[in-house]
């Protein structure tokens, strides 16, 4: 469940949060600690790190070029409210690419 701890027998104590957004030439890749003063974090504090990534992406590269319209989020086009985070996939040992929806 959503309090589930995550990579507890991992040995990492960061992983990578990729984001590769249609449309853009640029990637955000942001290491993200996933043992907190408490221990592990949770599979829910793994999915607000995902969401700040998002919006983090989103800030950065509000006014770059991008390639498929429908994906834009310059001004007058898409919003962070409008996206849902779908899942984390594991693509190397400690990189994770966020796939998400609007």
């Amino acid at each position: 469940g959503s309090e589930d701890l995550i990579l507890v027998h991992s040995g990492l104590k960061t992983v990578v949060l990729r984001l590769n957004w249609p449309g853009y030439f640029k990637k955000l890749d942001q290491p993200t600690e996933i043992i907190s003063s408490d221990g592990h974090i949770t599979r829910i504090q793994l999915a607000q790190k995902a969401a700040n990534v998002i919006a983090k992406f989103m800030v950065m590269y509000t006014y770059e070029e991008c390639r498929k319209p429908e994906w834009s989020f310059a001004p007058g086009n898409l919003e962070i409210q409008q996206t849902r985070l779908l899942s984390l996939t594991n693509v190397s040992s400690n990189i994770w690419e966020i796939n998400f929806g609007i």
